[in-house]
């Protein structure tokens, strides 16, 4: 079956070739180095190849104790190599988290993490399964898991590793929302009467608006409940984008600029950075949240991202390569973003066996029904509308900073 092109070649320029997302292309690349090819082993010396007996011996019983010290620590890890600590006291005062919020959870070690699941009185609101394991607790969460009837529910968070051990998180946490819409039994009928519908309609626009500036798409569908869920965190992005522009402007509007210059121009970027760390870097993973597992795969290690500089030019190769795992797909790679190259292709492969056309590959609430995006992905999805809405009309929002265009400049 031949490639669904996604959006109309002749108005975007053909991806430039991409060079492997690994940390020896990147750093050669830029500093010019030659890696050369290995010198030839030296077989001059007289007697080469011919091993006494007391060598072979001495050979075989090293072999055997490294093998020995191997299986001890390869197959039967020390029971604390993976003793999680998560934590989301950043969001709580006084044993309480006001919402809205969206969360991005704390966890030590991230290796060996396979799920996490936040519960409301006991009801699984949410499970994600890989880093940054964000969720945003809104109403229109609580009405989908049927929870819209009070103001305070307990919070727990359940940690799965590796091995399967399940842990919870040992402090008690409230999540008190503000105020509580009248929830709906069909995600798909009009919103909530809070959300009014003038409101909706220039939020849809806003919103493909910005879809079409990054992507040069005009036929993008978003639905009520796209909307709904969008509107559910605008907040929360327009207090991050207030508390965050000073240092954007000033530490790190042109080094994004630069690194990000594959993408023009940058805005997905910024989006990206707004929705996935709030502009609060991680030191280890910077202000795109790229997940442990996807930067060993590149060879990269903490020491790559000891200077923001760094970080940015190893979250825009790997963006780049990621949209060109999913043919330049933008929806796709923001939804599967964090996942490994080489599976970001594998998932390609199979949206392609579905032969989807263009215009159900342009519905966003489609491709959620047909199972392409799950509830993680759908989630990152909206996260980035609402970032991306903010950036690009701040003044509509109430925010006192420029929009996404001045900053690309």
């Amino acid at each position: 079956m031949g490639q669904v092109k996604l959006s109309p070649r002749a108005n975007r320029p053909a991806p430039e070739s991409l060079e492997p997302f690994s940390r020896n292309t990147q750093r050669n690349t830029q500093r010019g180095v030659s890696l050369g090819k290995p010198r030839p082993p030296n077989h001059s010396s007289k007697g080469a190849g011919v091993l006494s007996r007391k060598a072979i011996i001495g050979l075989i019983a090293g072999t055997l104790c490294i093998s020995a010290l191997l299986f001890v620590f390869v197959v039967s890890p020390s029971d604390g190599s993976c003793e999680n600590r998560v934590s989301l006291s950043r969001y709580v005062k006084d044993g309480v988290i006001k919402a809205p919020v969206v969360l991005h959870l704390d966890v030590s070690p991230r290796h060996c993490i396979q799920r996490v699941s936040f519960l409301l009185d006991g009801v699984n609101v949410g499970t994600r399964e890989s880093f940054p394991f964000s969720i945003s607790l809104d109403s229109s969460l609580l009405a989908s898991a049927n929870l819209a009837h009070k103001n305070t529910y307990k919070l727990v968070v359940v940690v799965v590793d590796e091995r399967g051990k399940t842990t919870e998180q040992s402090d008690e946490m409230w999540v008190a929302f503000d105020s509580i819409d009248s929830p709906t039994k069909d995600a798909n009928i009009s919103p909530p009467s809070s959300v009014n519908g003038e409101r909706l309609a220039s939020l849809e626009n806003r919103t493909l608006q910005l879809l079409s500036s990054i992507t040069r798409r005009n036929d993008y569908v978003v639905d009520a409940k796209i909307l709904q869920r969008v509107d559910g965190k605008v907040q929360d992005y327009k207090r991050a984008y207030e508390a965050a522009f000073p240092q954007i402007s000033s530490d790190w509007r042109q080094e994004i600029n630069v690194a990000f210059n594959y993408f023009s121009p940058p805005v997905v970027a910024y989006c990206l950075a707004l929705s996935r760390s709030s502009f609060e870097p991680q030191k280890d993973r910077g202000l795109w949240q790229i997940p442990e597992e996807t930067l060993k795969r590149g060879g990269f290690t903490e020491v790559d991202f000891a200077s923001d500089k760094t970080s940015m030019r190893v979250a825009a190769d790997y963006t780049r390569e990621l949209l060109n795992a999913f043919d330049n797909d933008y929806i796709l790679m923001v939804a599967y973003y964090g996942l490994s190259i080489d599976r970001a292709g594998l998932v390609n492969a199979e949206v392609e066996k579905m032969g989807l056309t263009d215009s159900e590959r342009a519905d966003i609430a489609k491709l959620y029904e047909l199972g392409v995006l799950k509830d993680e992905q759908w989630d990152n999805v909206v996260d980035f509308l609402a970032a991306g809405v903010v950036l690009s009309f701040p003044n509509e929002f109430g925010v006192n900073a420029p929009s996404v265009r001045e900053l690309v400049k």
